[in-house]
Protein backbone atom coordinates (compact mmCIF):
# COMPACT_ATOMS: atom_id res chain seq x y z
CA UNK A 1 0.00 0.00 0.00
CA UNK A 2 1.45 3.65 -0.78
CA UNK A 3 1.81 5.89 1.97
CA UNK A 4 2.55 9.72 2.24
CA UNK A 5 4.14 9.43 5.95
CA UNK A 6 5.02 6.85 8.31
CA UNK A 7 2.43 7.64 10.55
CA UNK A 8 -0.04 6.58 7.93
CA UNK A 9 1.47 3.15 8.81
CA UNK A 10 0.00 3.18 12.30
CA UNK A 11 -3.54 5.23 11.48
CA UNK A 12 -3.92 1.85 8.93
CA UNK A 13 -2.71 -1.33 10.93
CA UNK A 14 -4.83 0.70 14.10
CA UNK A 15 -8.17 0.82 12.11
CA UNK A 16 -7.70 -2.79 10.79
CA UNK A 17 -6.13 -4.37 13.98
CA UNK A 18 -6.42 -2.48 16.61
CA UNK A 19 -2.94 -2.58 18.43
CA UNK A 20 -1.52 -1.68 22.00
CA UNK A 21 1.92 -0.63 20.10
CA UNK A 22 2.75 0.01 17.13
CA UNK A 23 6.94 0.44 16.02
CA UNK A 24 8.10 1.35 12.85
CA UNK A 25 11.61 1.17 11.52
CA UNK A 26 13.07 4.26 10.25
CA UNK A 27 17.04 3.51 10.23
CA UNK A 28 18.62 2.11 12.75
CA UNK A 29 15.52 2.55 15.19
CA UNK A 30 11.79 2.18 15.93
CA UNK A 31 9.66 4.48 16.37
CA UNK A 32 6.02 4.22 17.80
CA UNK A 33 3.82 7.32 17.79
CA UNK A 34 1.41 9.80 20.06
CA UNK A 35 -0.78 7.39 22.19
CA UNK A 36 1.31 4.69 21.24
CA UNK A 37 4.20 6.49 22.81
CA UNK A 38 2.91 7.79 25.93
CA UNK A 39 1.67 4.22 26.50
CA UNK A 40 5.38 2.78 26.10
CA UNK A 41 6.29 6.16 28.42
CA UNK A 42 3.94 5.45 30.54
CA UNK A 43 5.02 0.89 31.32
CA UNK A 44 8.78 1.52 30.69
CA UNK A 45 9.75 5.15 31.30
CA UNK A 46 11.08 5.72 28.29
CA UNK A 47 11.59 9.62 26.94
CA UNK A 48 9.23 10.86 24.76
CA UNK A 49 9.47 13.86 22.15
CA UNK A 50 7.50 15.85 19.77
CA UNK A 51 8.67 16.12 16.38
CA UNK A 52 6.29 18.49 14.97
CA UNK A 53 2.78 18.06 16.69
CA UNK A 54 3.83 14.23 16.80
CA UNK A 55 4.55 12.75 19.97
CA UNK A 56 7.18 10.07 19.64
CA UNK A 57 9.27 7.21 21.99
CA UNK A 58 11.05 4.41 20.56
CA UNK A 59 14.03 1.53 20.84
CA UNK A 60 17.42 0.79 18.65
CA UNK A 61 16.43 -1.98 16.86
CA UNK A 62 19.14 -4.28 18.28
CA UNK A 63 16.65 -4.36 21.38
CA UNK A 64 13.94 -6.37 19.35
CA UNK A 65 13.92 -9.26 20.98
CA UNK A 66 13.59 -7.41 24.35
CA UNK A 67 10.79 -5.45 23.18
CA UNK A 68 8.76 -8.39 21.55
CA UNK A 69 9.09 -10.21 25.63
CA UNK A 70 8.42 -6.95 26.98
CA UNK A 71 4.81 -6.61 25.14
CA UNK A 72 4.44 -9.99 25.80
CA UNK A 73 4.59 -10.39 29.12
CA UNK A 74 2.87 -7.29 29.78
CA UNK A 75 -0.20 -8.71 27.13
CA UNK A 76 0.01 -5.72 24.70
CA UNK A 77 -0.64 -6.76 21.04
CA UNK A 78 1.81 -5.20 19.09
CA UNK A 79 3.17 -4.67 16.00
CA UNK A 80 6.33 -4.48 14.39
CA UNK A 81 7.43 -2.90 10.54
CA UNK A 82 10.73 -3.50 9.39
CA UNK A 83 12.49 -1.80 6.45
CA UNK A 84 12.49 -4.46 3.70
CA UNK A 85 13.63 -2.75 0.61
CA UNK A 86 15.42 1.04 -0.08
CA UNK A 87 15.61 2.33 -3.78
CA UNK A 88 16.59 5.90 -4.59
CA UNK A 89 12.72 6.03 -5.29
CA UNK A 90 11.16 4.73 -2.24
CA UNK A 91 11.24 3.08 1.06
CA UNK A 92 9.38 -0.13 1.87
CA UNK A 93 8.03 -1.42 5.27
CA UNK A 94 6.43 -4.52 5.92
CA UNK A 95 5.04 -6.22 9.64
CA UNK A 96 7.49 -8.64 10.10
CA UNK A 97 6.38 -9.50 13.76
CA UNK A 98 3.06 -9.06 15.24
CA UNK A 99 0.71 -10.31 18.27
CA UNK A 100 -1.91 -10.67 15.00
CA UNK A 101 -0.74 -13.28 12.74
CA UNK A 102 -3.36 -11.78 10.39
CA UNK A 103 -1.06 -8.39 9.91
CA UNK A 104 2.32 -10.35 9.08
CA UNK A 105 3.17 -9.51 5.67
CA UNK A 106 1.53 -6.38 4.76
CA UNK A 107 3.41 -3.99 3.16
CA UNK A 108 4.01 0.15 2.76
CA UNK A 109 5.37 1.95 0.12
CA UNK A 110 6.71 5.51 1.28
CA UNK A 111 7.75 7.44 -1.80
CA UNK A 112 10.68 9.29 -1.29
CA UNK A 113 10.45 12.76 -1.47
CA UNK A 114 12.22 14.13 -4.91
CA UNK A 115 15.15 15.87 -4.20
CA UNK A 116 16.17 13.59 -1.41
CA UNK A 117 19.06 12.59 -2.99
CA UNK A 118 19.96 16.39 -4.13
CA UNK A 119 19.45 17.46 -0.68
CA UNK A 120 21.69 14.54 0.65
CA UNK A 121 24.61 15.63 -1.23
CA UNK A 122 23.64 19.19 -0.15
CA UNK A 123 24.23 18.18 3.83
CA UNK A 124 20.66 18.52 4.73
CA UNK A 125 19.95 15.92 7.42
CA UNK A 126 17.94 12.30 6.61
CA UNK A 127 14.36 11.54 9.29
CA UNK A 128 16.10 9.07 10.93
CA UNK A 129 19.19 11.82 11.75
CA UNK A 130 16.66 14.27 12.50
CA UNK A 131 15.02 12.12 14.70
CA UNK A 132 18.13 11.29 16.83
CA UNK A 133 19.40 14.87 16.97
CA UNK A 134 15.73 15.64 18.20
CA UNK A 135 15.82 12.78 20.49
CA UNK A 136 18.83 14.48 22.40
CA UNK A 137 17.75 17.95 22.98
CA UNK A 138 14.17 16.35 24.29
CA UNK A 139 16.45 14.54 26.79
CA UNK A 140 16.68 10.73 25.40
CA UNK A 141 19.11 8.47 24.61
CA UNK A 142 19.23 8.36 21.12
CA UNK A 143 19.88 4.66 21.43
CA UNK A 144 17.63 3.43 24.50
CA UNK A 145 15.03 5.66 24.36
CA UNK A 146 15.81 6.39 28.08
CA UNK A 147 15.89 10.01 29.85
CA UNK A 148 19.64 10.99 29.62
CA UNK A 149 21.63 11.32 32.80
CA UNK A 150 22.24 14.18 34.51
CA UNK A 151 26.16 13.66 33.68
CA UNK A 152 25.44 12.49 30.43
CA UNK A 153 28.39 14.15 27.37
CA UNK A 154 25.12 14.48 25.13
CA UNK A 155 23.71 17.11 27.70
CA UNK A 156 26.66 18.92 27.47
CA UNK A 157 25.55 22.78 26.10
CA UNK A 158 27.96 23.21 23.69
CA UNK A 159 26.41 19.87 22.52
CA UNK A 160 23.46 21.06 23.06
CA UNK A 161 23.80 24.74 21.01
CA UNK A 162 25.58 23.12 18.10
CA UNK A 163 22.29 20.59 17.46
CA UNK A 164 20.47 23.48 17.69
CA UNK A 165 22.13 25.46 15.68
CA UNK A 166 22.86 22.56 12.91
CA UNK A 167 18.64 21.47 12.98
CA UNK A 168 17.82 25.41 12.63
CA UNK A 169 20.24 25.73 9.14
CA UNK A 170 18.75 23.11 7.66
CA UNK A 171 15.55 23.15 8.46
CA UNK A 172 13.13 24.01 5.42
Amino acid sequence: MDISKLLDIKTILQKDYTFDIIAIQCGFYYNIYDDHAEKYNTLWGHQTYYQGKTLLAGFPDNSLALQIQRFKEHNLTYALISESKKTDVSITRIVTDASNNDALGESFVLTRKRNSVKRKSQGTPSESEIIFLNAILNNADPFTGEVLSNDSIWKHPKIISDIRKYLEKHSD
